[in-house]
């Protein structure tokens, strides 16, 4: 149970990473944040995240939304350090929080039953998804072209 604990502390410093730095963002450039996003990480002894998870957290961030790990978690986090987004913060308060559910038989940790999102959120939850599998996309075309030109000038 501690290991569970320890987790969902990091968790929560996590998101109040993520609520700091969107605080700072709105406005300013995705590069930018990523570098407060990520000192921000270090100064809270946080691990550092994949690149394209900063980035589109940096992305959120950068309209001064804060990217939600776990509407749980951001509610825990939310008693620290309020959301920045009076949208999102309702938005977290008024989602059901599932009591943790008793563990699956050789599973390691607490699990919980979410339920699916109501409607009145549904569009702006897949709206979110919607913008970051752009940026993801985005970003991958950004690598592919990069490369490719590496390789063009290697061969030059």
């Amino acid at each position: 149970m501690e290991s569970t604990d320890r987790g969902n502390s990091r968790a929560v410093e996590r998101q109040l990473a993520i609520f700091d730095v969107a605080k700072q963002g709105r406005g300013k450039r995705v590069p930018e944040i990523r570098r407060l996003l990520r000192g921000e990480f270090r100064r809270r002894g946080l691990p550092q995240q994949p690149d394209l998870w900063v980035d589109a957290v940096a992305t959120e961030a950068s309209y001064g939304k804060p990217y939600i790990l776990d509407f749980e978690v951001a509610a825990q986090a939310d008693k620290v350090s309020p959301v920045p987004d009076e949208r999102i913060r309702k938005m977290v308060h008024e989602r059901p929080h599932p009591e943790p559910a008793e563990a699956a038989p050789g599973a390691g940790g607490r699990q919980t039953q979410v339920p699916p999102p109501g409607d009145e959120h549904r569009e702006q939850l897949l709206g979110y998804l919607a913008v970051a599998s752009v940026v993801a996309v985005f970003l991958l075309g950004l690598g592919v072209v990069a490369a490719s030109e590496s390789l063009l000038r290697r061969r030059r």
